[in-house]
């Protein structure tokens, strides 16, 4: 981070999250399924969502538990609407995949990999 200051809009939107760890091994339960049994459609996600301020109160978190800075937040209002979050279940009775990274996990995975 070049440590310049972070501004977020607050608003009512909820962003789905999944770990890239996550998304293969639910690839990976679809490759292992017969094809032939496979449903037209399937989601990934880890079944929750996070709002902007959620988000990067987790990164500042997990900044701090390591010791690193992290920049300057403001937060503005705004009044967006939405959610795009997505539910696993109709995957995970079909494969068993179950999420494994939340948000929090992730980030503390990508620092350990920039560290390395």
């Amino acid at each position: 981070l070049d440590m310049e200051p972070i501004s977020v809009n607050l608003n009512r939107q909820i962003f789905g999250f999944l770990d890239i760890e996550d998304a293969v091994s639910s690839i990976v339960g679809l490759i292992k399924l017969d094809a032939k049994n496979w449903k037209p459609v399937y989601n990934t996600g880890i079944g929750k969502g996070y709002t902007l301020k959620e988000m990067i109160e987790t990164i500042q978190e997990v900044f701090a538990e390591r010791g690193k800075d992290f920049p300057e937040v403001t937060y503005n209002d705004d009044d967006a609407v939405g959610n795009t979050s997505v539910d696993y279940n109709l995957l995970e009775a079909d494969t068993g995949f179950r999420p494994e990274m939340d948000i929090k996990s992730s980030v503390i995975a990508i620092l350990e990999q920039m560290e390395a």
